[in-house]
């Protein structure tokens, strides 16, 4: 092992010998040791040894051969600023960059060879089952809410090594498997009959005698109760409704299913003792839970001396007959597709191939034939009840066992698998990272036929430009963000009061369509970091205070004569890196070294004290004096010393992203960044962004895009990877598109050389 100099004797040396980046010459590893002994022995040298990091007795290239990890953080610390510690001696920029790209050279030589692969083993989460489970079905329903939310790692909650499968999340996957084959293959019925009481809705108000007394007009003071109809097929109904007299219209209903409104009735008060029998039929395409509501339209108050005149409806039962099951209330779409003649005409061998295309279309690959003979068995142990052949029971039970069945509820995309096997691979890789679902017919068509990766720039295109490509704003882009985190956050209304509900849905649609905006279009994606435009609607305009913008829907507005720019101006941002009650210069200061300019700092140290003075609502000039306070303590100050500055710049907006008053802003100081850059207000900033971190931005894309693809966290040798990425990217005018490209060439599974935009990428090793 080679042995550097003494300490001391560097020491004295140290003030005499500039690093040869400083006088122009080749950067080498003596002149490493020379700016490890003057930036670093003093925390990391001989009896000193921070983090379990020894720098003097060590062969640097043999060290960084041995424990690469260790020096990716050592590169880290040197390229985010966080290391030499701010107390010791200053560190040139050139000499900084210069160790940089060093260590980084040796890195990348060390993992030359090595296979940028995917995680080829991983659960679907809730939101890939629930898309996966209604593309094999062709249903349209949302799944999620009947499975336990995921765990996330990495910022991501499709993260292989945390998708584990607890028996609570089993029983629910039993559960769901049984009322997809419900839907999946109705269930033939003799009509029966049954009552509701009004008792049993909600909403409205019970009299003695079981009524719903419905007193006021509107949607909230419905009567409405969730029906359950046990199959599909025609329901006669009976709705038996009174009312109170007073005005001089009579009493009117309306009745909506699953928010349709489907009639109206004029109920007469009076008339007779017993209440009016309105009749009306539901025609009911899925089994199960559907929500049926008694409206009061035309409410009439008035009050006349003593005494008063009150309109109100008041509903009594609703019958129920059926269901009336014609033979098309008997098919469905999973039907025609997989079985298109009638289920009780098949032959065993048409069923037995209709079986076969389920599996193979649920496990994303062909079915093999052992698995098409246990799921034959399965059908026939279930298809006889009494000695009468049901083969909808029979496949029902199919279903049931395809859903819970590993094939199906994991991942399977090996690189190593035979060449035919990777192609399904393949496309089970593309659209679980694009859709978030399964392979469609074309996918599985082209994998059958062994072409899909010598098509896969079209293939691209085409994924890209298909409506299901929007699951990359909700899933990756609502990750990365943290936009989904408005779903669980409340700001104080008694500070905010504006900020309700519908603005924080608002807020969360503007970062939805602006990244489907820069997706759909093929944009740069630069105009995340400083686009001077976003999309809104009246009521966000007004909390942004931008005029000119009508109505409910939403659209393209300039924001040039504004201080925003980018998504990190966005309300939904702002938001969710705020606390309810004050801004938080901390948490937008992360936000923007990890989600924009690639410097993700370091955990915290331990024991680390809480700001002081952040009680109740802070000002933000209150804010600024505890961080400068905070910072006096050298263990933090390495950090926040680069955090602060970036989130002090964001001051100009309040904690639900609302511009502060003139006034307020006037207060404000400008902000020195790590790098001696001056920032007075968020243009600023995002001149900065766009003239000097650009690069790392597209990094820092590269780098969450790559996490989200290939299921599992990054590590040391995948960093050569994330460069290419970046690089091509950059090469090819930061088109979304180009990114996406770059990120499937490095992380795909493929079983042939691919071919994207003239680049060719050799075939994975096996």
């Amino acid at each position: 092992m080679r042995r550097l100099l003494p300490s001391l004797l560097l020491a004295a040396l140290s003030s005499l010998v500039l690093s040869a980046s400083e006088s122009g010459a080749a950067y080498t590893w003596n002149d490493a040791d020379n700016a490890f002994n003057r930036y670093c022995f003093e925390c990391h040298g001989g009896y000193a040894t921070d983090a379990d990091l020894d720098l003097i007795n060590l062969d640097h290239r043999a060290d960084l051969a041995d424990h690469p990890e260790q020096w990716m953080k050592i590169l880290h610390a040197l390229r985010t600023h966080y290391m030499p510690h701010p107390d010791g001696p200053e560190m040139a920029a050139n000499a900084r960059n210069a160790l940089s790209d060093l260590i980084r050279a040796e890195l990348f030589e060390q993992a030359a060879g090595y296979d940028a692969q995917s995680a080829s083993l991983r659960r679907l989460n809730r939101t890939e089952y629930s898309k996966t489970l209604n593309d094999l079905f062709l249903l349209n329903e949302d799944w999620r809410a009947a499975l336990p939310a995921d765990d996330a790692g990495y910022g991501f909650d499709n993260i292989a090594a945390v998708l584990s499968v607890s028996p609570l999340l089993l029983e629910r996957y039993f559960d769901v498997a049984s009322q997809a084959a419900q839907i999946a293959i109705p269930q033939q019925m003799l009509p029966a009959h049954w009552s509701i009481s009004a008792a049993s809705f909600s909403g409205a108000h019970t009299s003695g005698n079981s009524r719903k007394v419905i007193a006021s007009a509107g949607p909230k003071s419905a009567a409405h109760h969730q029906l359950y109809f046990p199959s599909t097929g025609r329901y006669d109904c009976t709705l038996h409704l009174s009312a109170h007299q007073a005005g001089t219209e009579n009493a009117r209903a309306e009745l909506y299913f699953n928010g349709q409104r489907i009639g109206e009735y004029e109920v007469q008060a009076g008339r007779k003792a017993s209440p009016d029998e309105f009749e009306f039929s539901l025609q009911v395409t899925r089994p199960g839970s559907h929500r049926l509501e008694v409206r009061f339209v035309n409410d009439f108050y008035k009050k006349v001396g003593d005494s008063k005149q009150d309109r109100n409806l008041v509903f009594h039962q609703l019958e129920l007959h059926g269901p009336h099951q014609s033979a098309d209330d008997l098919r469905s779409d999973f039907l025609n597709r997989h079985f298109p003649d009638s289920l009780e005409s098949l032959s065993p061998k048409a069923l037995r191939h209709g079986i076969h295309r389920f599996a193979s279309r649920a496990y994303r690959r062909p079915a093999t034939a052992t698995e098409v003979d246990a799921l034959w068995e399965v059908f026939e142990s279930n298809a006889s009840t009494s000695g009468t052949a049901t083969p909808r029971e029979g496949l029902r039970a199919v279903i049931d066992a395809v859903l819970v069945s590993p094939a199906f509820l994991f991942r399977f995309e090996a690189s190593d698998a035979n060449p035919s096997e990777r192609e399904f691979a393949l496309a089970s890789w593309l659209s679980y990272f694009l859709w978030s679902s399964m392979p469609d017919d074309q996918l599985f068509q082209l994998a059958g036929k062994g072409q899909l990766s010598e098509r896969l720039d079209s293939e691209l295109a085409r994924m890209l430009a298909d409506p299901k490509a929007n699951a990359l704003a909700d899933n990756f882009a609502g990750q990365w963000w943290r936009i989904r985190d408005l779903e669980i956050h409340q700001p104080d209304r008694s500070i905010y009061k504006q900020a309700n509900k519908a603005l924080l849905d608002d807020m969360h649609e503007e970062t939805r369509r602006f990244f489907r905006h820069v997706l759909n279009q093929d944009r740069s994606v630069l105009d995340f970091l400083t686009a001077d435009y976003t999309f809104i609607n009246a009521r966000l305009a007004k909390h942004y205070g931008i005029t000119g913008v009508q109505g409910t829907e939403f659209q393209k507005v300039s924001l040039q004569q504004t201080p925003r720019r980018g998504v990190w101006t966005q309300g939904g941002i702002l938001t969710v890196t705020s606390y309810p009650n004050y801004t938080s210069p901390v948490l937008r200061g992360q936000w923007i070294l990890e989600n924009l300019i690639d410097l993700a700092p370091p955990p915290p140290p331990d024991n680390v004290p809480s700001l002081p003075g952040t009680e109740g609502k802070p000002e933000a000039v209150d804010l600024r004096a505890s961080l400068a306070l905070h910072r006096e303590n050298s263990d933090c100050a390495s950090c926040h010393d680069i955090m602060d500055p970036f989130g002090l710049s964001l001051e100009h907006f309040n904690a639900v992203g609302g511009l502060r008053s003139f006034e307020e802003r006037k207060l404000l100081e400008k902000e020195t960044l790590f790098d001696g850059t001056v920032i007075r207000d968020p243009i600023d900033l995002a001149k900065y962004f766009e003239t000097e971190r650009s690069d790392d931005f597209v990094r820092t894309v590269a780098r969450k895009l790559a996490i989200y693809a290939a299921g599992r966290g990054l590590d040391w040798q995948d960093e050569a990877a994330i460069e290419r990425i970046a690089q091509y990217t950059r090469e090819h005018d930061d088109r979304f598109s180009a990114l996406i490209q770059a990120v499937v060439l490095e992380f795909a599974p493929s079983a042939e050389p691919i071919t994207l935009s003239g680049v060719d990428i050799a075939p994975k090793p096996n």
